[in-house]
């Protein structure tokens, strides 16, 4: 894959962590590979933000940028970029210049961005706590105004229209943040953070990937930063995948956490 070059903006955001001052003065100085290593430090401390994921995802990107995109090794940082533009957006996800650098990742990747479910980009405007907090609200609003018509008999004719409305609003609420819970609980997405060969059935124990035979291969391997809807499981480490790559749609097996180190990440609950 040709590695475009990709201007990357670096969201400044006020850290009390020690380690995220240091990763954003490295990006600044172009000392990318230091900046990664500051900031997943500061996530291996357990600090996570929205600001320190897409710092991390903006480093990534032009640390590929300025190794010449990976070209010849099959890897370009774009997988692990796009993984944290992704997690950032789940944190905030109206961050405008977030979703534009998301948006530009995903364009080097694919010529376009893949499309994404209408219900996923929906839910996606509101954090999992925001559409539960709005259904939290609605429904206490809806039964505290039910519960006041029944104990004072003045109002019982008053706010019923209202009351039933927050009722349901709040249960349709309450189906949006089951939806972004699902998305986010189904540990049924990940991303190539390497080229990955491509199978059309798991391979035995046994078998040597060299020596299978090409009617068991897809002769394209999957390129760095494809973002994979995992669809099976098999032991081994073999996931049945379905993704989009540019235009096209494909499907297959891919081996997890092979001998040459990982080849994707999987988006966590």
């Amino acid at each position: 894959m040709k590695f475009k070059a990709a201007s990357a903006i670096l969201f400044l955001a006020v850290s009390a962590v020690a380690d995220f001052p240091a990763g954003n003065q490295a990006f600044d100085r172009g000392h990318y590979e230091k900046a990664i290593l500051e900031y997943e430090k500061t996530l291996a401390k357990g600090h996570v933000s929205s600001a320190l994921h897409h710092n991390l995802a903006n480093a990534y990107l032009e640390h590929g940028r300025e190794q010449g995109g990976g070209i010849g090794t099959g890897t370009t940082s774009l997988g692990r970029a796009i993984y944290h533009y992704r997690l950032a957006r789940r944190l905030n996800p109206r961050d405008t210049q977030n979703r534009a650098n998301l948006l530009r990742a995903r364009e080097i990747v694919h010529g376009q961005p893949p499309r994404e479910p209408p219900l996923r980009v929906f839910t996606g405007w509101l954090t999992l706590n925001e559409w539960a907090g709005a259904a939290s609200l609605c429904l206490t609003l809806s039964l505290l105004l039910l519960t006041a018509r029944q104990v004072h008999a003045p109002w019982q004719n008053r706010w019923g229209i209202g009351a039933h409305l927050l009722l349901g609003v709040g249960a349709g609420l309450g189906a949006m943040a089951w939806a972004a819970w699902d998305y986010q609980s189904a540990e049924d997405e990940a991303i190539t953070i390497r080229e990955t060969p491509l199978y059309k059935r798991p391979l035995t124990p046994t078998e040597v990937p060299e020596s299978v035979a090409p009617s068991h291969t897809d002769p394209d391997p999957i390129s760095d930063g494809i973002e994979l809807n995992i669809m099976d499981r098999r032991n081994g480490g073999w996931l049945k995948v379905a993704f989009e790559e540019g235009a096209l749609r494909r499907s297959g097996w891919i081996q997890q956490a092979t001998s040459d180190g990982p080849n994707l990440l999987v988006f966590p609950p």
